[in-house]
């Protein structure tokens, strides 16, 4: 498989498939710009929450609110928003219908 390369803020990051150090589920490492998803990591919920929880630490270190981009516990919480949205059957219908569902006055 090729390199690829994921959209975070105005860069891109390698996203890699391979070992985590310590117990961890996935890394993400902004000197490099890259996303390691720990090769235990298999079935595609926790892949891509694990995937969007590094993803949000990147966003947030690449927008300038470095800060906050080590900060677990938001960064946990923009993930599970994200999944909500992704997994609720209402939420999936408004993505992909996005403008057939907004209002107008």
């Amino acid at each position: 498989m090729g390199k690829v390369l994921v959209p975070v803020a105005s860069t891109y990051y390698r996203l890699r498939h391979g070992k985590v150090p310590g117990d961890a589920l996935g890394e993400c490492d902004y000197k490099n710009k890259i996303i390691t998803i720990d090769s235990s990591v298999r079935d595609y919920s926790p892949w891509s929450h694990t995937f969007w929880h590094e993803w949000f630490h990147g966003t947030f270190y690449e927008n300038g609110y470095e800060h906050m981009a080590d900060n677990e516990a938001l960064i946990e919480a923009s993930a599970q928003a994200l999944m909500r949205m992704f997994s609720d059957p209402q939420g999936r219908i408004l993505i992909r219908d996005m403008l057939k569902h907004l209002e107008t006055p």
